[in-house]
């Protein structure tokens, strides 16, 4: 295939997925949408995975491929693939999860039709317990969309609208003319981070209120690790967030989505503390770092975060256990850990009464 005919380059870092990456690769080469290329980055695995990527390679002449020979981190992966690209669009996939079949074909028809900058779409979450969840951008799909309006939507997180790289197809062009790249420093939160300087240069942003990207939710015991990055990364992304929109001199203009950010990652970190450790001595430390965190700013934050809106359940307890603690650390630690102890006991109630009813 010429460069000229390729429309979307799929760009897929991989690192030990080989239970998954079969499915991955299937689920690209069989779309309905043939003008692509499909550029794999083996980030050094040490699994089967490189023998069947070469295995695809073999059977399709559609495919570029790199083999990092030390692991070098999804970063990296994407920002040399974007480098090779020769797509008008890039869409970016994780080697674990899967598309359906016609997702291409309506999402770059949407894209070439409307001279999108971006389309996003909804996306299912396959938790490996056997149930999935149905996540649907709430927003008009009649309407084109500019990068700060969706910059503002990621930041307050409302409507389905999140940073994540993989439901969204991006004009490669915005992406080489600008120099945007992924930070290759982060181990998580890169998307945000990427989206979060790329937004203020898209003019014409679409929503397709169709579902159709596979989210693996795996059950993996290695990010449930607590210790010092919980701190670390979270103050990162929110530097680079800040340093992002003040750079562009939003921050004015983005104060109250800026505290909703800053509020939101802070009870993603709570809700990891206390769910992957039992230690309370390691809760309270870490608590307290995160409360006193002269980056993160809490007790200033939360004053001017609308507090009327709230994502999901644990968000809310972060917030709530934060108002009666007055942002103290030691009271936050007790409040919030009762109220935890009452969700997962209502959820567990919950499952008994609709297991009951099933008889």
């Amino acid at each position: 295939m010429s460069n000229q005919n390729i429309k979307v380059s799929v760009i897929i870092p991989v690192y030990n997925t080989e239970l998954y990456l079969e499915r991955c690769l299937n689920s690209i080469l069989n779309q309905t949408f043939k003008d692509i290329e499909l550029i794999i980055v083996n980030d050094n695995s040490n699994d089967s995975s490189p023998k069947i990527i070469e295995t695809f390679i073999n059977k399709n002449n559609n495919i570029k491929y790199i083999d990092n020979k030390e692991n070098k981190g999804v970063s990296n992966c994407r920002n040399e693939a974007i480098k090779i690209s020769s797509g008008e669009y890039l869409l970016f996939v994780d080697s674990d999860d899967y598309l359906e079949e016609n997702m291409i074909e309506i999402m770059y028809n949407e894209a070439s039709n409307n001279d999108l900058d971006i389309a996003m779409c909804g996306y299912f979450v396959d938790y490996e317990a056997g149930h999935t969840q149905n996540r649907i951008i709430n927003l008009d799909e009649n309407r084109i969309y500019n990068g700060y309006e969706i910059l503002a939507e990621i930041l307050h997180h409302k409507n389905g609208v999140t940073g994540h790289s993989w439901n969204k197809l991006i004009k490669a062009s915005i992406l080489k003319e600008n120099n945007i790249q992924y930070p290759e420093n982060m181990k998580i939160y890169e998307d945000i981070a990427f989206f979060s300087r790329l937004f203020p240069y898209c003019k014409r942003i679409k929503n397709i209120k169709k579902i159709f990207y596979h989210y693996i939710q795996r059950n993996n015991s290695s990010i449930k690790i607590i210790d010092d990055s919980i701190i670390l990364d979270t103050e990162e992304i929110v530097k680079i967030v800040n340093k992002n929109i003040t750079v562009l001199n939003l921050m004015s203009k983005f104060r109250d989505e800026y505290c909703a950010f800053v509020m939101r990652m802070f009870s993603v970190e709570s809700y990891k503390l206390y769910s992957y450790s039992n230690n309370s001595d390691i809760q309270k430390k870490y608590i307290k770092r995160l409360i006193n965190s002269d980056i993160l700013n809490i007790r200033e934050n939360y004053k001017i975060f609308n507090t009327n809106y709230t994502y999901d359940v644990a968000h809310k307890i972060s917030l709530v256990s934060l108002k009666i603690s007055n942002c103290n650390p030691n009271i936050y630690h007790i409040v919030y850990k009762y109220l935890l102890k009452a969700k997962r006991q209502s959820a567990n109630m919950y499952k008994v009464f609709k297991s009951i009813l099933k008889k």
